[in-house]
C-alpha cells in the first residue's frame, strides 16, 4: 500500500504542536481521569436509582459522594479546556510573531504573497483559525480512543452483547465525519481566499478613496467591494452548511446507537429477548449503569467530529501561512558597520533566477559615490529587483553586490539600511500625525528640522495651511492627503534621515504629469550630494541625473549620459 503523502501545510501544522506537548498531555490526562470519575459516578447513581425504583433500602449518604465526583469531573474538564486554550495561545502568539518578523525580512518582496490587506488578514484571522485545532482537536484524538475503551472495559463483565453493539456502531461516526470533513477542508480554503481578496480590496479602496471621489467613481469601488463581500458570505455559508450537516449526521447516528442500546436493555428487563425468554440478562442496576455510560461512549466521537472542522479550518489557514514562513530571506551574517558617507556601489556579474526564470542576467554596473542614475525600462525588466538586491531583501543566484569594495553580505544589514532611503511608488504611512510619520527616519529630529525638510521637499506651503500643521493627523496608508502631497512628505522624510544613499522605485508613478514633473525637480534639489538610483519607465524630467541606464529583459542594453 502506498504511503499517503503529507502536504507541507499539514507537516507545518503538526510541527507547531511539538512545543506544547506537555500541556496538551496534561489536558488529555485530565480528560481521561474525568472519564474514570464518570464511570464511578454512573455506578453509584445507577445503584441509587435502581434501589429507589425497586423499593429497596438505599443509603442517602451516597449522594454527597456522587456530587463530589461530579464536581471533581467538572473541575478536571475545566483544567483540560484551560490548558488547551493556553497552549493554543502560546503557539498562535509565536506564529504571529514569526509571521510579522518574516514579512519584515521580506520587505518589498512580501507582495508576492498578496496585497497588504490579504497579509493583514493572514496575520490576524488565519492565525486565530489555528485555535480549535490546537486547543481541542489534538487532545480529542487521544480521548476518542481512551474513553470508549474505558467504557467498554466497564461494560464487558456485565453484557458482552452491549459491548458488541458499541463496537459495531462506533465506526459509523468517524466514517461520516471523514466524508463530510474533506468537503469542509476544501470549503475552508475557498473561504480564506475570499477573505484575503476582500481584505485587500477594502484596504485598496480606503487608500484610493480620495482619488475615486475626485473622479466620481466611488460607486465602482463600492460595487467591487460588495461583490467580494458577497463571495465571502457565500463561501462562509458553504462552510457552515457542511458543519451543520456533519453535526446532524453525527448526532443522528449517535442517537440511533444509544436508542439501540436502550431497546436491548428495555426488552431484556421485560424478559422478552428472543434468545432469553423469561430471563433478565441484565438487571436493572446494571442496565441503568450501561444506559448512563452510553452517551459518554459516543460523546468523544461526536466531539471529534465537531473538532474535525477545526482541523479543516486550520489546514486551510496553514496553506496560506506556511509558504510565507518558509520563504527564503537574506541571512544577516555580516558584522561590518556600513560606510557613513556615500560609497561606490557595484553590481558584479549579478544574476537572479527565482523558480528558474531569468530576472537578472549577468548584470554589471558601477555607481560612483555621489552619482545619480536612472534605471529605465518596462515593468518586469529587472529594475526593482536590482533595488531589492541593494536593500538586502533579495539574494542573487550568482554574482554579488559590492559596497565600498566589500560585498554586501560582509556588512550588518541593519547598519547598511540605516544609510538608505527607500522611496517606493506608494510610501508606507501610519495612523498618526505628520510629525510622527516624518520622525520614523529620525526620531530625535526637532520641529525646526521637520519644517526645514518640508521646505526642501516643497511640502511647506500645504502643511502650513493644514489646521494643525505638523500635528495634523493622517490615516493609515496616507488617508487624508492627496498622492502628490504624500510623495512630498515622503521626500521630506528622506531628507530628514540624512542617509547617504537613496533608492527610488517609480516615484510619482501614480501622479499626474504636472505633479510628477514638479516632484522630480524637487527631488533633483533635495538629493544633491547623495548616491541615488531611481527605477522608472518615464524619461521625462531627468536632465538632472548623471546617467540613464536602460534595462531590458534583465540585461543592461544601453548606457547614455543624462
Amino acid at each position: 500500500m502506498a504511503k499517503r503523502s503529507v502536504t507541507p501545510a499539514a507537516a507545518w501544522l503538526k510541527q507547531q504542536t511539538r512545543s506544547i506537548r506537555l500541556p496538551l498531555m496534561i489536558a488529555t490526562a485530565a480528560g481521561v481521569v474525568a472519564a474514570l470519575l464518570f464511570v464511578w459516578q454512573a455506578k453509584y447513581l445507577a445503584d441509587l436509582i435502581s434501589g429507589l425504583a425497586l423499593g429497596e433500602a438505599v443509603s442517602l449518604s451516597v449522594i454527597p459522594l456522587i456530587v463530589g465526583l461530579m464536581a471533581a469531573r467538572l473541575l478536571l474538564l475545566w483544567v483540560k479546556d484551560v490548558l488547551g486554550v493556553q497552549a493554543s495561545l502560546t503557539v498562535r502568539k509565536r506564529v504571529r510573531q514569526a509571521l510579522l518578523t518574516k514579512l519584515a525580512e521580506l520587505g518589498p518582496n512580501r507582495s508576492r504573497f498578496g496585497s497588504d490587506g490579504a497579509l493583514s488578514t493572514a496575520v490576524f484571522e488565519q492565525v486565530d483559525a489555528l485555535d480549535g485545532y490546537l486547543a481541542r482537536y489534538i487532545p480529542q484524538q487521544i480521548l476518542v480512543l481512551v474513553i470508549p475503551l474505558i467504557i467498554l472495559v466497564a461494560v464487558w463483565p456485565i453484557s458482552k452483547l452491549a459491548v458488541l453493539i458499541f463496537v459495531g456502531t462506533a465506526p459509523l461516526v468517524p466514517f461520516f465525519m471523514i466524508i463530510v470533513g474533506k468537503g469542509a477542508s476544501s470549503a475552508s480554503r475557498k473561504q480564506f481566499k475570499a477573505m484575503a481578496i476582500m481584505g485587500g480590496q477594502f484596504l485598496d479602496l480606503m487608500r484610493g478613496l480620495p482619488t475615486l471621489k475626485l473622479l466620481g467613481r466611488t460607486a465602482l469601488g463600492r460595487d467591487r467591494l460588495d461583490q467580494s463581500a458577497e463571495q465571502y458570505r457565500a463561501k462562509t455559508m458553504s462552510v457552515l452548511r457542511l458543519a451543520f450537516l456533519s453535526t446532524a449526521v453525527l448526532e443522528l447516528f449517535a442517537s440511533l446507537s444509544i436508542a439501540l442500546i436502550a431497546v436491548f436493555l428495555g426488552i431484556g428487563l421485560l424478559e422478552q429477548l428472543p434468545w432469553a425468554k423469561g430471563e433478565v440478562p441484565v438487571p436493572l442496576a446494571s442496565a441503568m449503569f450501561i444506559l448512563l455510560l452510553a452517551p459518554e461512549f459516543y460523546q468523544p466521537l461526536r466531539q471529534l467530529g465537531t473538532d474535525y472542522h477545526a482541523r479543516a479550518h486550520a489546514l486551510g489557514a496553514a496553506e496560506t501561512l506556511q509558504p510565507i514562513l518558509a520563504a527564503t530571506t537574506v541571512q544577516n551574517n555580516g558584522s561590518l558597520a556600513a560606510p557613513q558617507t556615500a560609497a561606490t556601489i557595484e553590481f558584479n556579474q549579478l544574476s537572479w533566477q527565482p523558480n528558474g526564470r531569468d530576472v537578472l542576467k549577468q548584470v554589471s554596473l558601477t555607481v560612483s559615490a555621489g552619482e545619480r542614475i536612472a534605471l529605465i525600462g518596462e515593468s518586469g525588466a529587472g529594475k526593482s529587483s536590482m533595488l531589492h538586491m541593494l536593500l538586502g531583501f533579495t539574494e542573487p543566484t550568482s554574482g554579488n553586490v559590492m559596497i565600498a569594495g566589500k560585498t554586501l553580505t560582509d556588512y550588518d544589514l541593519s547598519s547598511w539600511r540605516q544609510q538608505l532611503v527607500w522611496l517606493a511608488q506608494r510610501p508606507e504611512w501610519f495612523s498618526g500625525t505628520i510629525a510622527d510619520n516624518l520622525r520614523i527616519g529620525n526620531p530625535s529630529a526637532r520641529d525646526d528640522d521637520l519644517w526645514q525638510a518640508l521646505q526642501q521637499a516643497g511640502a511647506l506651503p500645504f502643511v502650513r495651511q493644514l489646521p494643525d500643521g505638523l500635528a495634523s493627523r493622517i490615516g493609515e496608508g496616507g488617508i487624508g492627503l492627496s498622492g502628490g502631497q504624500l510623495q512630498r512628505i515622503a521626500l521630506a522624510r528622506a531628507v530628514l534621515s540624512n542617509a547617504s544613499t537613496w533608492l527610488l522605485d517609480e516615484p510619482g508613478a501614480h501622479l499626474d504629469r504636472a505633479t510628477a514633473a514638479e516632484l522630480r525637480q524637487q527631488l533633483a534639489t533635495a538629493s544633491a550630494g547623495k548616491t541615488l538610483i531611481m527605477a522608472t519607465h518615464d524619461l521625462a524630467d531627468l536632465d538632472w541625473v548623471d546617467r540613464i541606464i536602460r534595462v531590458r529583459n534583465g540585461e543592461i542594453e544601453e548606457v547614455s549620459r543624462g
